[in-house]
């Protein structure tokens, strides 16, 4: 069961397509105003708090499941605005939506990061994008370690670089199909050497680890003073 989870959380991970949401309950908050009455704020800090309190008042995502919502506020683009990365907690860190914010407005982003056995990290060299790591060594589940560079482009975000280095035969659901792949190098699902491999790795990815992790946080009055109002570019 353990293997069939990892697997699957990979070969989403490789994939990394959007998921749905959920709310979170308000209780005795702090009315939203009063919160954009303590600080300055810029225009994309007010239109993400009234988000953000939107997401919290709808119901969850999951029907028969009361699934937490979180936010990510990440500058995936590298233009000195965030973006909102909003999920729910239920196996793992889905996404519900991700949004930018361009010439004044909120728009919204095609795409989705998943955290489960992947984790989320900011690229090495101030590089735009975001990395999704997946490095796994267990007895029940496949000796695998995937990197994925993600950045937007024309409001999607989309997988820029995926890299694989299986260490033994591993399951994966590719374009609809269950695939059995062999051992190997792997440079966008397709093989490779592990020359190609190391390069890649050398130019875009070495250092992801020594970075901080993209780690989502609850929707609360506490959370939104402290990241919203708080935020710096990392």
């Amino acid at each position: 069961m353990l293997r069939i989870g990892f697997v699957c959380a990979l070969s989403f991970m490789l994939m990394l397509s959007g998921c749905g949401n959920k709310g979170v309950r308000q209780e005795n908050h702090v009315p939203q105003d009063e919160i954009l009455n303590t600080t300055s704020v810029v225009e994309w800090q007010e239109a993400y708090v009234a988000l953000l309190w939107e997401y919290a008042a709808k119901p969850s995502p999951v029907e028969w499941f009361d699934a937490r919502r979180l936010f990510i506020l990440y500058d995936i683009d590298k233009d000195g605005a965030p973006e909102l990365i909003v999920l729910y907690a239920h196996t793992g860190f889905n996404t519900e939506a991700i949004y930018t914010f361009s010439y004044g407005d909120i728009v919204r982003v095609d795409g989705g990061i998943f955290i489960y056995y992947s984790t989320a990290h900011s690229p090495p060299n101030n590089r735009p994008g975001i990395i999704m790591a997946a490095t796994q060594s267990h007895p029940d589940v496949p000796d695998i370690s995937s990197y994925v560079l993600m950045v937007i482009d024309d409001y999607k975000l989309i997988n820029e670089i995926t890299i694989t280095h299986a260490r033994e035969e591993w399951w994966q659901w590719w374009n609809g199909e269950e695939t059995f792949r062999e051992s190997g190098w792997y440079i966008n699902n397709k093989r490779g050497s592990e020359s190609e491999f190391n390069d890649i790795y050398n130019e875009i990815f070495r250092g992801w680890d020594e970075s901080k992790p993209l780690f989502p946080s609850e929707i609360t009055e506490a959370n939104i003073q402290e990241i919203v109002f708080g935020w710096q570019a990392y």
